[in-house]
């Protein structure tokens, strides 16, 4: 979802208040009248909503762990944690996967009390925390793992300069490694927030996006007909919710025509492999 297309709060409720048939204001998010009080609620209770609905790009962050012995084992999740993104946590210096196992499958292996050398890492999220097995956990597992964030406004006293730069390189989760031997995650100076507090806070979906969702929200509320609304949201939804990601490509006979990600045929040398 691109940023370009964001929106400050102010902004939001003005076209959206006028779409419903109030006047615009100047300070909507200032405002004292019960219209835009409601609007300013669900504002937020969209903004939420839109967070779980889909796996927005925009929202996507990376989160790194370095273990060390005399850790419990058990780690703090980001403050902006939503939900992890399945499959995607691995530790980089041994360039393994690590797993997320059941409760059934953790007692199990506690049950045998493996060694910590026998084992590579598996973790579950248990009581807010990630905790990493074998307990206690080795030194130097260096263990990086996508996660959905709840941060989809970005605080007015932080969109602009480089916090707000650090804030659009932290999305997607983007990372950097050298020969898959050393590893950054790229830090954002900034952790957005999960409400919308002032008036200039930018709101980071798709304009379109979240203007349609709060209108559709409002006529509800007020128990107008919302039909036309629920169509125009649907619309936008299914639209952006299908470019926000690339695809497959749907093959309907024979010829594979996807790229070889490693095929020793068409994308790797003789030698240097960079192992």
């Amino acid at each position: 979802m691109p940023i370009t297309t964001a929106m400050t709060a102010n902004d939001i409720l003005n076209r959206v208040a006028v779409e419903v048939g109030l006047d615009a204001v100047q300070d909507p998010m200032g405002s004292q009248d019960k219209a835009f009080i409601q609007l300013k609620i669900l504002l937020n209770v969209a903004g939420e909503e839109l967070a779980i609905m889909n796996d927005w790009n925009i929202l996507i962050a990376r989160h790194t762990i370095d273990t060390a012995t005399d850790q419990s084992g058990a780690y703090d999740l980001p403050s902006d944690f939503l939900c992890i993104t399945n499959q995607t946590a691995w530790e980089h210096n041994n360039r393994t996967p690590v797993p997320m196992i059941s409760a059934q499958d953790w007692t199990a292996l506690d049950a045998r009390n493996f060694a910590s050398s026998e084992m590579y890492p598996k973790y579950r999220l248990q009581d807010g925390l990630f905790t990493i097995y074998p307990q206690p956990t080795p030194d130097n597992y260096l263990i990086s793992f996508e996660y959905k964030s709840t941060g989809w406004v970005l605080p007015a006293s932080e969109a602009s300069g480089q916090n707000y730069q650090n804030f659009l390189t932290s999305r997607g989760a983007k990372l950097f490694t050298t020969n898959g031997l050393e590893f950054e995650v790229l830090i954002a100076g900034v952790t957005g927030s999960p409400e919308v507090v002032e008036g200039a806070d930018l709101v980071v979906y798709d304009r379109t996006l979240i203007t349609r969702y709060l209108k559709l929200k409002w006529l509800k509320a007020k128990g107008f007909a919302s039909d036309d609304a629920q169509a125009d949201f649907d619309q936008i939804f299914e639209i952006l919710a299908g470019t926000n990601k690339g695809s497959k490509i749907l093959v309907a006979g024979r010829v594979h025509t996807g790229i070889p990600l490693i095929n020793p045929v068409n994308n790797l040398s003789d030698s240097n492999y960079g192992l």
